[in-house]
């Protein structure tokens, strides 16, 4: 979340988040992200802020 939100409008690819967000090391999976969006959005549905995650589909995720 806090990659996003920093980086606000922007859109950032499954490979761009996996890049960003963990060492060389680490094997991580498109379903991986796709998991970990899916319970922010939860999160923040629940906090009161649904739809502050978007998808563009085919391009990858954005905070608006």
């Amino acid at each position: 979340m806090e990659y996003l939100a920093r980086r606000r409008g922007r859109v950032f690819s499954h490979d761009q988040l996996i890049d960003q967000l963990y060492d060389a090391a680490s094997y991580v999976t498109r379903n991986a992200v796709e998991a970990h969006i899916s319970s922010l959005r939860k999160r923040l549905k629940a906090s009161g802020a649904p739809g502050l995650v978007k998808t563009r589909r085919g391009f990858g995720y954005l905070v608006e």
